[in-house]
């Protein structure tokens, strides 16, 4: 019991640090000014090594289809990698060994014993240790940050945008959309005490405070699209409706205060307003790195060609194309699969699981957000969390009703976290 009780809390060590891990590095290597990159290698190892040691015990080869799919495309991806670097040594924008440490050591050791986990997860300390750790990290973001931001040529620029030197706007709002997330989770699907009812509001708040400070589109639509699907879950629970009715309303508090913020010049509403306008030199970027990230997969549809758009020597700042791209029909099939497969479970856990919700609503979160940024190799986060619900995925037989308690200690009703 030792043994498991030990292995639980590595992989929820695991699960929490692959979602808050890089803000909280953010904020301790600007406290200590030290190399941010020091700091995030330090923990990500950290967490590395615990995945590892989840490999000590039992496994289950329950999941055979997401683990088929997983070693389909990570072994097209590597295979991409080895081809491109070590065959045609072709350049990219980063370094060879970049792609292979963030894709070995973030993606595929932090979310492989996951998917294979047979243990026992607290999925309310889980939650837990997120709210608490994120947090801490946006506090320290909202006290350090600012929205100057230093250009490459030195130059100090105002971009209405909430960023420390350590960590960039897209990735505050991301952290932002997670604290909302998860404080939400807790009153939607249980029933917290007064004082902890106030605390979870608490974390929305501070959430909602660095998602519009940050003033990135990517994460309030990620936010967006799991509140309306949390919607379309329950769309039977009173509760739903009752807190539409106050989310509406707070929401219509807030972008009164906060007007200049949300309606200003380069405000978030005219960041929205300039997609339509074709003005957003963003938003023209990344057009251009879909048509010619598509147009190279076109180039070689079987296997893919590169490892970056050409072009613009970038991702392509769309996960799925990246995985067709890379690795062509064969890989790119089974990353879409995977995804798939991870939002229907995901969408199922939101539906009839109160105990895990949490994890679901953040594991849509990062599939959406892996849509507007980031590399296909960074996200961590998405990889563990797609990994998680495809693991406790229990079976036909057991009841739609209270499926969290099938491989879990306590329940999120059941827990202080919520109680």
């Amino acid at each position: 019991m030792i043994l498991i009780s030990k292995r639980s809390h590595l992989a929820e060590l695991v699960i929490a640090a692959s979602v808050v891990g890089y803000p909280v590095a953010s904020v301790l290597a600007k406290l200590v000014d030290i190399d941010n990159q020091l700091v995030s290698i330090v923990i990500r190892g950290f967490v590395a090594a615990c995945a590892l040691f989840l490999f000590i015990g039992r496994m289950s080869a329950r999941p055979r289809l997401a683990l088929t799919l997983f070693t389909v495309f990570w072994t097209a991806y590597l295979l991409r990698l080895g081809y491109t670097f070590g065959l045609v040594n072709e350049t990219a924008s980063n370094p060879a060994s970049d792609f292979v440490l963030w894709s070995v050591g973030v993606c595929i050791i932090p979310s492989l014993p996951i998917l294979l986990y047979n243990g026992k997860i607290n999925f309310a300390r889980t939650g837990g240790v997120i709210a608490v750790l994120g947090l801490i990290a946006m506090i320290g973001i909202i006290l350090l940050g600012g929205t100057a931001f230093e250009t490459a040529q030195g130059v100090i620029t105002d971009q209405n945008r909430w960023n420390l030197s350590t960590i960039n706007p897209i990735s505050i709002g991301h952290l932002g959309a997670s604290l909302v997330i998860v404080g939400s989770a807790a009153m939607l699907y249980g029933k917290p005490s007064g004082p902890m009812y106030m605390f979870h509001t608490g974390i929305v708040i501070v959430g909602v405070v660095g998602l519009f400070l940050a003033n990135s589109r990517g994460p309030l639509v990620a936010l967006m699209i799991v509140m309306i699907l949390y919607g379309f879950a329950q769309i039977r629970n009173r509760r739903t409706w009752r807190y539409s009715i106050l989310v509406l309303l707070a929401g219509l508090i807030l972008v009164y205060r906060n007007a200049g913020i949300i309606f200003g010049a380069r405000g978030l509403f005219d960041r929205f307003g300039s997609l339509l306008t074709g003005q957003d030199k963003s938003a023209l970027v990344r057009y251009q790195l879909y048509t010619d990230g598509f147009a190279q997969f076109l180039n070689s549809p079987l296997v893919g060609d590169g490892v970056e758009v050409r072009t613009l020597a970038y991702y392509p700042h769309n996960a799925v194309l990246e995985a067709f791209m890379t690795t062509g029909i064969i890989g790119g099939s089974a990353f879409l699969i995977f995804t798939f497969l991870s939002l229907r479970e995901s969408f199922r856990i939101m539906r009839y699981d109160s105990g895990m919700a949490v994890v679901a609503m953040l594991t849509i979160q990062y599939i959406i957000a892996a849509q507007f940024s980031g590399a296909i190799y960074q996200w961590g986060a998405m990889w563990v969390l797609m990994a998680l619900v495809l693991s406790f995925r229990p079976s036909p037989k057991l009841s739609k009703k209270g499926l969290s308690q099938h491989r879990q200690q306590a329940g999120w009703l059941n827990s202080p976290f919520a109680t």
